[in-house]
């Protein structure tokens, strides 16, 4: 059998690529009204009516009616800060999302100066010569000019039954978005059908067995580590919680304000977004079963180890800040310990959640950690060393006793994380990321 392709005839050598491109830019793009990519301002109103940044903008307003003009800039500056991160972050998803959009668009094969070429659907113009085979999602309005096709056209109609094209009969016109059929099979990568690339759930970029593997491997990395984040972000607000909260139902001095809110949001975002995404692997992630359809990383196991986390560290600083008042201790000074604590606890925490089977101490590949880690310390000598950060937060420069006192918290927190851990697996309370 020759190889080689028999030229087409003159008639069905389609439109010369140039024309085919005038075409394109004179009547735009083959595609359906839609709506539009969010712009800069909706995503920035979007963010503003979050109730969180609601409260904080208020916080900031009657801080400013009061005339306490310090508190005021510190907390709307740091407000403004979250907003943009949390922009960037709406950025950098959009555009996940409109490259996987691109990706999952019908393609068509169109015969242009002779060629077959596979484009995206949407640069199809008024003219072109299609090519169909089965599995294919028929780009545009189309007469159809040789052969036969099945076709189903349940969009349409919403009859299953696939209906027979013929040319040159009353049923010889195609309709964009109807599907060709016959014997579909299994389709992958670049020879993929369009009805294979929609109904997969993963799209593969090329046709190698190997990328299944690997695609298999990226996807429980990233679902595990979206479990552990999710984990992280319960236990780490159970603390901010409590110790806003249960101070004045004790009728104790105020432990956190608005402002120190604000500065530990700072914190928790790049941990989510920075850290739990960089992380490493698990051992073994190729030897686990599949995980459950119904499985989700806001499985109830999973929010309750982290909601126990959070409290056992919350009752660990409310204990030592009612100790060091009933030690005498001034309450800026005894505050200062907690927080020192708070700031380092949510490192701690953050080492708790990477990898549910081990240690918190045991080491891990993770680019980011050390970096975060430095930013924590950087921040804690900003706020605490210099005077004017200081004074708004109303904290003050930790005396011996406050700094052993924030040791020994964060030392129970430790021996409580440890602990937590080995009891949760012995109990089966939880199922860890690695399986």
């Amino acid at each position: 059998m020759s190889t080689v392709k028999p030229s087409r005839p003159a008639s069905l050598s389609g439109l010369d690529p140039t024309e085919a491109a005038r075409r394109l830019a004179m009547q735009g793009p083959n595609l359906l009204p839609g709506s539009a990519p969010k712009t800069l301002w909706k995503m920035v109103i979007g963010v503003l009516l979050e109730p969180m940044f609601l409260m904080l903008l208020v916080a900031g307003g009657l801080y400013l009616a009061l005339g306490d003009l310090a508190e005021a800039s510190f907390l709307l500056s740091f407000v403004f800060v979250v907003i943009g991160i949390t922009l960037a972050q709406e950025r950098k998803t959009q555009r996940a999302l409109e490259s996987l959009r691109e990706l999952s668009a019908p393609r068509a094969l169109v015969v242009r100066g002779g060629e077959e070429l596979r484009i995206p659907g949407r640069d199809v113009v008024l003219g072109d010569l299609l090519v169909l085979h089965e599995g294919d999602r028929i780009a545009a309005d189309a007469v159809l000019l040789e052969g036969h096709l099945d076709v189903n056209e349940s969009l349409l109609t919403g009859e299953a039954v696939p209906v027979t094209k013929l040319p040159g009969d009353n049923r010889d016109l195609l309709f964009a978005s109807t599907v060709v059929t016959k014997d579909i099979g299994i389709a992958m990568g670049e020879r993929g059908t369009d009805v294979a690339r929609e109904a997969a759930a993963v799209v593969l970029l090329d046709d190698s067995f190997a990328s299944i593997v690997a695609a298999i491997r990226q996807g429980r990395r990233i679902y595990d580590n979206i479990t552990k984040a999710t984990g992280f972000v319960f236990a780490v607000h159970m603390p901010i919680i409590a110790l806003a909260l249960v101070p004045t139902l004790l009728h104790w001095p105020v432990l956190l304000m608005p402002v120190h809110i604000v500065l530990l949001e700072l914190l928790i975002d790049p941990a989510c977004s920075i850290v739990f995404e960089a992380e490493p692997e698990a051992d073994g992630i190729m030897n686990r079963p599949p995980r459950a359809r119904t499985s989700s990383p806001f499985a109830r196991t999973n929010l309750e180890h982290g909601v126990i986390q959070g409290l056992g560290f919350a009752a660990i600083l409310l204990c030592g800040y009612g100790w060091m008042l009933g030690r005498g201790m001034s309450a800026v000074q005894a505050r200062t310990g907690v927080f020192i604590a708070l700031v380092i606890g949510l490192f701690l925490l953050i080492l708790a959640n990477r990898n549910l089977s081990r240690s918190l101490l045991a080491r891990m590949g993770n680019p980011w950690l050390p970096r975060i880690f430095g930013g924590v310390v950087a921040m804690l000598v900003v706020v605490i060393g210099v005077s004017f950060f200081r004074g708004v937060m109303a904290l003050a420069l930790p005396d011996a006793t406050a700094l052993a006192w924030a040791a020994a918290m964060l030392l129970v927190t430790v021996g409580w994380l440890e602990g937590w851990r080995h009891v949760a697996r012995r109990i089966g309370t939880w199922r860890t990321a690695s399986g």
